[in-house]
């Protein structure tokens, strides 16, 4: 409903008005009256009415006096334009001036007295009509606001995400650039990347308790949360360094780890700040009592080291997979990630990741032998919220056993098992004189039964399974560059090295040295 305040020095003057308006009709409703200028001054303060209805002369000051000190506190000058309260003058005089005032005010209309019911209705109509479309255009108006910040806002947050997806290494830009295209306002001094990581889901709400120290001393920041994790990035001036890192040193806590990368100078490093920080965080599991973790403590933290899951571990994965044995799998990966572990603290700092890519083969192959997904039936122990590294490889190892467990009771792994056995048994002693009934016997099934599920399951008889195997081996080897034809004829289970090289061009097509040369 729109408010209406009516002012004149005459009680009876302002009875008849609120008698005379239809105010359901037209959506208003009287919020009283005022009979001088000082008491219509505060009640437009406290009652804040839409529209003021007020006569010229009246004790204390007059109409436009009002109309001028409401004008002043609404700041709106005589030249640019309305302010909030829409004012229709009341007056028994026709006095020219009084008209020339009442437009340099902004006045609605001015009414003569005696006040004719169609005329004053026809004045509150326009003035509804105008409150209507100033709401519109400030509907339109806020929307658009809403729009662009929100607008500017994912800028920024697709800029950060950019950053920590390592997506922005190949394209750097210039500072300039980068405020320009994201809505930026980036400045030289400092820039630094931190991760703050809660234990509980709330991690979002403990960024806006450190927003008042960010916009205290950063020229800019901004940040995206990935599942509890917050990611940050810092600009800052040099000076006030110290004392930022201090508060947010005190910050820090059980509830609360934070962990940062070391100081950059220019905007090229960013991305190499945001994995540093993440980084840092990781070296949580091997720090219990520290909460907060800078990168200047830890060593070699972005070397970049070859992939610790290389072809000859995964080989190995496999293997282990396929015996479909919970205990024996699970305790490979755990003595694999603690070897791993225990190489220096750039590996360290990479083991979150190298955890998942293990997670990742594990799956891949549990699907490929059982059709089903061992995420699907709710298999996972947690291990990246652990609190420190024996829990975090306990868990871990948890969760493997668990999804071997769940693999090795699937009709298809029970229906296919004594072939997996069977292949896994030939990948651990291909280098051996094995035969077709020294395999039989390791899977407790006669070697003509056996030799025709062999065949019937992979699609190759025994022996052509075997060579396969050998031959694979065999460039795997051959592609080191390091070792004769003589040697890896040897290291795959052949004796004679003649017989190799013709077995191994009749299913390559080229012989072994061509092999070697062409991969060299």
């Amino acid at each position: 409903m729109i408010r209406v305040l009516i002012v004149d020095d005459e009680i009876a003057v302002c009875r008849l008005i609120e008698y005379l308006v239809p105010w359901e009709q037209l959506e208003m409703t009287s919020v009283g009256y005022a009979n001088n200028g000082p008491e219509a001054y505060r009640q437009i303060r406290e009652k804040q009415p839409d529209i003021v209805l007020t006569d010229i002369r009246m004790p204390g000051f007059d109409g436009l006096e009002l109309i001028e000190k409401i004008r002043e506190e609404e700041k709106t000058t005589v030249e640019n334009g309305e302010g909030r309260v829409l004012f229709v003058l009341i007056s028994g005089y026709r006095e020219f001036e009084f008209a020339k005032q009442a437009i340099r005010f902004g006045v609605e209309e001015y009414l003569l007295k005696p006040i004719q019911k169609e005329e004053l209705i026809k004045v509150l109509e326009q003035a509804r009509e105008k409150i209507r479309r100033r709401q519109d255009q400030g509907k339109e108006e806020k929307a658009k606001s809403q729009t662009m910040r929100s607008l500017q806002e994912n800028l920024r947050k697709s800029w950060i995400l950019e950053l920590v997806e390592n997506l922005l290494a190949a394209v750097p830009m210039s500072r300039e650039e980068v405020n320009h295209k994201y809505c930026f306002e980036f400045q030289g001094g400092c820039y630094c990347s931190m991760v703050i990581r809660s234990s509980h889901s709330d991690a979002a709400e403990k960024i806006d308790a450190m927003t008042e120290i960010f916009d205290a001393y950063c020229y800019e920041y901004e940040w995206i949360q990935r599942e509890r994790e917050i990611r940050l990035l810092l600009n800052y001036g040099e000076e006030r360094s110290g004392e930022l890192w201090k508060r947010m040193t005190l910050l820090a806590g059980p509830g609360m780890r934070i962990a940062r990368s070391q100081e950059r100078k220019a905007m090229d490093d960013c991305a190499a700040a945001m994995r540093e920080a993440k980084r840092t965080m990781n070296m949580r599991w091997w720090k219990k009592d520290e909460f907060f973790l800078s990168a200047e403590n830890f060593a070699g933290l972005l070397s970049e080291e070859a992939p610790v899951l290389n072809h000859e571990r995964r080989e190995q994965l496999l293997r282990q997979i396929e015996t479909m044995d919970a205990a024996k799998t699970a305790g490979w990966c755990s003595d694999f990630l603690e070897e791993t572990a225990a190489r220096s603290d750039a590996f360290r700092a990479r083991m979150p990741l190298t955890m998942q890519e293990l997670e990742t083969a594990v799956r891949e192959v549990i699907t490929e032998i059982t059709k089903e997904d061992p995420e699907s039936r709710r298999a996972r122990t947690g291990w990246q919220d652990a609190s420190d590294w024996q829990e975090a490889k306990f868990l871990f190892r948890k969760e493997m056993e668990s999804w071997v467990g769940l693999a090795s009771e699937s009709r298809q792994v029970q229906k296919n098992f004594p072939i997996r056995a069977a292949a896994a048994y030939i990948q651990g002693h291909f280098t051996e004189k094995i035969t077709l009934e020294q395999t039989a016997e390791q899977v407790h099934l006669s070697p003509v039964y056996f030799s025709g599920l062999f065949k019937k399951e992979t699609g190759m008889n025994f022996s052509e399974y075997l060579t396969q195997v050998r031959v694979q081996e065999a460039k795997r080897l051959l592609k080191q560059g390091t070792v004769n034809v003589s040697e890896v004829a040897e290291r795959v289970g052949y004796s004679d090295a003649r017989h190799f090289s013709k077995t191994f061009q009749r299913l390559v097509g080229i012989t072994p040295k061509e092999y070697r040369k062409l991969h060299s």
